[in-house]
């Protein structure tokens, strides 16, 4: 039996929640704070039955905490500082970067990040992450400003908050903070004005943290073709990886799929889903492998 349970809310759930939140102050109130929202969607979970909320970037000692607020008592091992040494460590663990964290990156409060975080391995990781997907989140919001659909860009400018906060890009995180506000508020005059310095401050991450994210030395290898038994293998084995929500198991087969050569329509789609899996969109990763399906029947 379980003896804790963690949900990630459904997007879905969400979009709806902010659309009739916002429907109910326009009527209270010309202005929703973000505070508002915040507690507002609190005590919408807590009426459903679940016992806790956390909100993201979701703080290591804070998801402690709540772990040892609701685990069973004996169900939690208090160890000493020596017993603890002699545990695995995921710092220990392979890492895909040289980088040392005692180096400096411009705009990234490490110290901060390591607080949200917990650990060095994990905050390359999620900040190699967070590189791989500037380009396509930059284009998603830039489009919905563009197109003015509010709702879809306060949704995107919500996501970069929360993931420049997690990284340590404070500034970024303020500025879409900020912005969120905005689109919250609908206060089209702020979001016109401040967008264009929120994207160029977003993409410049992209040259800050090139040197950090990318391995230029990286081995060039030859690529086989992948028979279509083999790719509805995959297909196969990712459909069962996003039902449980293991983008763990989807890295691995993103990793299988990258050593094949596909024709340029299909490699277009690979592409899609290697951006899919960095973002964690496991979503988009079921349309992406939908679409690829129906391009091979």
């Amino acid at each position: 039996m379980y003896k804790i349970l963690l949900l990630k809310t459904n997007k879905a759930v969400i979009d709806d929640f902010f659309r009739q939140l916002v429907d109910s102050f326009e009527i209270l109130s010309s202005s929703l704070r973000y505070e508002d929202v915040m507690k507002e969607m609190r005590s919408m979970f807590l009426c459903e039955g679940m016992n806790d909320f956390l909100a993201k970037p979701i703080e290591f000692p804070v998801l402690v905490s709540k772990l040892r607020q609701w685990l069973p008592k004996e169900k939690i091992q208090m160890i000493s500082p020596e017993e603890a040494k002699k545990l695995p460590s995921s710092d220990s663990a392979p890492s895909d970067t040289n980088h040392t964290i005692t180096e400096d990156i411009e705009g990234i409060d490490i110290p901060l990040a390591l607080h949200y975080l917990g650990s060095e391995s994990l905050f390359w990781e999620i900040l190699q992450g967070f590189y791989k997907a500037i380009v396509k989140k930059a284009d998603a919001l830039e489009a919905f400003y563009e197109n003015e659909d509010w709702e879809h860009y306060t949704i995107n400018v919500h996501a970069l908050k929360s993931a420049s906060k997690q990284i340590g890009a404070t500034v970024l995180s303020e500025m879409a903070e900020k912005l969120e506000k905005a689109g919250l508020e609908k206060n089209v005059a702020y979001i016109k004005e401040n967008t264009p310095a929120l994207l160029e401050k977003y993409r410049g991450y992209q040259a800050i943290l090139q040197p950090y994210c990318q391995d230029e030395n990286e081995p060039q290898v030859s690529k086989k073709t992948c028979s279509l038994p083999t790719l509805n293998g995959l297909f196969s084995a990712a459909r069962e990886a996003l039902d449980n929500l293991d983008m763990d198991q989807m890295e691995e087969i993103l990793t299988e799929l990258l050593q094949y050569e596909f024709p340029e329509d299909q490699q277009s789609l690979c592409s899609q889903l290697s951006d899919a899996v960095d973002v964690l969109d496991a979503d988009a990763c079921e349309n992406i492998i939908t679409a690829w399906e129906q391009l091979l029947s």
